[in-house]
Formats: C-alpha cells, sequence, structure tokens
C-alpha cells in the first residue's frame, strides 16, 4: 500500500520537452529585436540628428574644399550625388536598424567646389527647379 501512496503522490509536469525548446528559442529572439530596437533608439537616432545639425553647422571654407571637408564631418561618402548644372548636389543618409525605418538625411549643394546651401532631409523640388533655371540663366551670360 505504501508504493501506491508514492506513485500516485508524484504528478506529471503539464509542460513537455517541446515547451521549453520553443521557449528557449523566442526568448533569445526576442531580446535581440529588443536590443536592435534600443540600439536605435539611444544610439542611432541621436547620432543621425547629430551628424545632420554637424553638417548643417559647417561654414564654407573660401579656398573650394568645401566637399571634402563636409566629407570629413559627415565621416562617409555621399550616399547619393546628382549633377544639376554648375550644382553637385550631395545627399548623406544616416540608416537606422531596419531598412524600413527613415533614415536621417542632409542634402549639401556645391558649386565650384563650394558651399551654396544644405538641407536636413531631401533638398525640396522647388530648390531643384530653381537650381535648374539658374544654370539656363549662366549658360545664357557665358554666351
Amino acid at each position: 500500500m505504501a508504493k501506491s501512496k508514492k506513485k500516485s503522490s508524484k504528478k506529471k509536469s503539464p509542460y513537455d520537452t517541446a515547451f521549453f525548446i520553443r521557449i528557449g528559442i523566442l526568448v533569445p529572439l526576442l531580446l535581440l529585436i529588443a536590443g536592435g530596437f534600443a540600439y536605435d533608439r539611444l544610439v542611432l537616432v541621436p547620432h543621425g540628428k547629430k551628424k545632420v545639425a554637424e553638417i548643417i553647422a559647417t561654414k564654407n571654407p573660401v579656398d573650394g574644399t568645401a566637399e571634402t571637408l563636409i566629407q570629413e564631418t559627415a565621416g562617409k561618402s555621399p550616399a547619393q550625388k546628382q549633377t544639376i548644372g554648375n550644382f553637385d548636389v550631395h545627399e548623406y543618409r544616416f540608416g537606422r536598424i531596419l531598412p524600413n525605418l527613415a533614415p536621417h538625411i542632409c542634402t549639401v549643394v556645391f558649386c565650384d567646389g563650394n558651399l551654396v546651401e544644405s538641407y536636413a532631409g531631401t533638398m525640396p523640388e522647388d530648390e531643384i527647379a530653381l537650381l535648374k533655371t539658374k544654370r539656363v540663366t549662366a549658360t545664357e551670360s557665358d554666351e
């Protein structure tokens, strides 16, 4: 009678080994994703804002080395280059952890190596149209 009492007092766990395998996979995955978002919010966002502010605050050196100065300030080469007439438009992007999150963008306009204008974000369409009209007037004045 003592043996049957011992067997009945021991209960089987409602969790099987598959439960612990799933938890062993899902918890580290959750920690990895949470860590990625924390890194994005605490490191990448302030870094991108700081770099954009530094680029915008950069003064134009008169010796024609503004492109290299801006590139050194950004710490990277431009993500996109565009030429509109005599103007070179460089776009610097400071990315985020996930591709669907909007990066911090700074657009800088150069003419003959000198800094003309810098924008936080992309260059507005009306400014691009203005550069195109300046190109037309510049070529007409050369003739």
